[in-house]
């Protein structure tokens, strides 16, 4: 009943899947089994949808309305605890499209643990801020600790209503509008590079100081950029965003890493954080490889 009701929720099952740490085809069976024993159909299946029939909209309305009771009963049967405040700075890219949806889980999960977000580019600098955890793809320095969380898999995006994407060859490039950023400026060169491209001339050109704004302009159908697959995931999955070149990945793409600036007790906020990221980092990765295919 659980995975309906996410499922049911999103009306997709690989979102379901992302938010229950678990595959598509896991939901897909939990879904099956339960229409069998229901002996109805609860969704309409489709290339990219699983639409509510009328009676999985009936069952969503009563096991939502369920789980809510439920979760309303645990928390006033829980102590108060003490909480504490966990300082975190992440890129603004990451923070909008990938960590601030999924902070409500942790707070769901450590609501004795107060997140405070800050957004930078620079590197993490344990000495001049006063964080506790900084996200980057920039590697720590030597005396800094980190954990990685997933690879980015830089890849080409754009909308799925840009006109002509839907059929875009690497050629076919030419024809449109390449996104660049002043934060990742080799990754179109690099990447046409490897894709025998080298040398291409496009359309026009669009040039960003910020990834963020790359991201904005593709969702807006302004053209094609190349960004980092897994922080942009719910995009995906909510079509939003496309991956016209789901096989050609930019080489040597750092990864995302957690970077703490001391030594960190098992239980503590800072471990149970950083946890968390890599149970979710994991999640979206898998979700954004079967994307792929």
């Amino acid at each position: 009943m659980r995975v309906f009701e996410v499922a049911a929720r999103y009306e997709n099952f690989a979102r379901a899947a992302a938010e229950l740490h678990v595959t598509h085809g896991a939901v897909s069976r939990q879904i099956a089994l339960l229409e069998e024993w229901l002996g109805i159909p609860l969704f309409r299946r489709g290339a990219r949808q699983a639409l509510l029939t009328a009676e999985g909209r009936e069952l969503l309305k009563e096991a939502s309305a369920s789980f809510d009771r439920l979760e309303l009963a645990v928390t006033l049967l829980r102590r108060p605890v003490q909480t504490s405040t966990l300082n975190v700075s992440a890129t603004p890219t990451f923070s909008m499209h990938w960590l601030i949806p999924r902070l409500n889980r942790f707070t769901h999960r450590h609501p004795d643990i107060y997140i405070r977000l800050s957004s930078s580019l620079e590197p993490a600098d344990f000495s001049r801020d006063s964080y506790d955890v900084a996200i980057r793809r920039a590697p720590p320095a030597p005396s800094q600790q980190s954990i990685s969380l997933f690879p980015a898999m830089s890849m080409p995006i754009g909308s799925p209503d840009l006109p002509g994407i839907s059929t875009i060859t690497p050629a076919g490039l030419v024809r449109h509008t390449l996104i660049h950023t002043a934060t990742s400026p080799h990754s179109w060169p690099n990447l046409l590079h490897d894709m025998d491209l080298k040398g291409l001339q496009p359309a026009n050109a669009l040039y960003f100081d910020q990834l963020y704004f790359g991201v904005q302009a593709c969702i807006n159908k302004m053209g094609i950029a190349v960004a980092p697959a897994v922080i942009l995931v719910d995009d995906l999955l909510a079509e939003r965003l496309c991956l016209p070149f789901p096989h050609h990945r930019a080489e040597n793409d750092a990864e995302y890493r957690a970077i703490v600036g001391a030594a960190y007790d098992p239980g503590s906020p800072v471990s149970r954080f950083l946890e968390w990221l890599q149970e979710e980092g994991q999640a979206s990765y898998e979700a954004v490889l079967e994307l792929c295919g």
